[in-house]
């Protein structure tokens, strides 16, 4: 019996922490953990709003970052972050491709990164080379 009850108690336990909630996106952006915080990042337009967030979910104080992404065409930037009013930080991005972004927020207690993709953006698709007479190519 003691054996019963102690399997029916692991079970139990494991069903709880499985259907732990989500993590939520006050901002209505896409989050990602980070140790005990996350990383909330909001898409908008050209912009990219980033806000370190505690455990329940509120933008807490950062001193500051940068984000370190790659676009779809293998560029990449590493601009600083710009503080914004609300505990946030913001870049503006000049490519249009979809990217993967490491942002790194720089606390007391040292730096604090999570990985983040954008998704679908508006992406320029590939201009084809032109031909013209004096390539060698007859059309």
């Amino acid at each position: 019996m003691k054996h019963i009850m102690f399997f029916l108690t692991i079970l139990l336990s494991t069903a709880v922490s499985a259907q732990q909630k989500s993590l939520s996106a006050p901002h209505g952006g896409l989050t990602a953990r980070s140790g005990t915080y996350s990383i909330e990042m909001v898409l908008s337009g050209d912009e990219v709003r980033f806000y370190l967030m505690d455990t329940l979910g509120t933008a807490i104080p950062a001193w500051g970052g940068v984000a370190y992404i790659r676009f779809a065409d293998n560029s990449t930037v590493n601009p600083a972050f710009e503080p914004i009013k609300d505990n946030g930080f913001r870049v503006v991005l000049t490519n249009p491709n979809a990217f993967t972004v490491v942002a790194s927020f720089k606390t007391g207690d040292g730096f604090i990164s999570s990985e983040l993709k954008s998704g679908p953006r508006m992406s320029i698709p590939p201009v084809p080379e032109q031909h013209n007479s004096n390539d060698g190519h007859r059309h």
